[in-house]
């Protein structure tokens, strides 16, 4: 609760009570670094990451990540962190073979997507179980206007939505 609530303090309190909390999952498998990505809650993912560097590896039931939930939220602060402190899982897939840039499409989240991309350019490239790419997701959703537009995200004009 108090990831989710964004109460860093209080999560620093239960860590240092017990170090052990920081691997404790819900029923859905997430972590209290999952809960304060999700959220957008850095300093809490911050405080997460001082007592385990590993927290950004955890997997749900379906493989997200936290980078995965803060790039479906838009949460560019915390995505900017995940970078700093564990770059790999920004090109980590889910169950589905999505990475965050997925997630981000999927999430209407463009300008996390294009960040993502721009931060991993190999993002722009790897498609997932359906064979779509992040900027096919913004085309088919409707959060870029045209194949110039995502041509432009795609990075000087190599790629297009098919």
């Amino acid at each position: 609760d108090e990831s989710a609530g964004g109460d860093f303090a209080a999560v620093a309190q239960m860590i240092a009570a017990d170090p052990s909390c920081v691997t404790l999952r819900d029923r859905r498998g997430q972590t209290a670094c999952h809960l304060a990505a999700w959220y957008g809650h850095s300093q809490v993912v911050s405080v997460l990451l001082q007592s385990d560097p590993t927290v950004l590896r955890a997997q749900d039931h379906t493989k997200q990540t936290p980078a995965h939930l803060a790039a479906w939220n838009g949460h560019i602060e915390t995505l900017h962190l995940i970078k700093v402190h564990d770059p790999q899982t920004l090109v980590t897939p889910n169950l589905f073979g999505s990475t965050p840039a997925h997630s981000a499409a999927m999430g209407g989240c463009e300008q996390a997507m294009t960040l993502l991309c721009e931060m991993c350019p190999v993002l722009w490239t790897l498609r997932n179980d359906q064979g779509a790419l992040p900027q096919d997701i913004c085309q088919q959703n409707g959060y870029a206007g045209d194949d110039e537009t995502l041509a432009v995200l795609g990075g000087m004009g190599a790629l297009k939505c098919s």
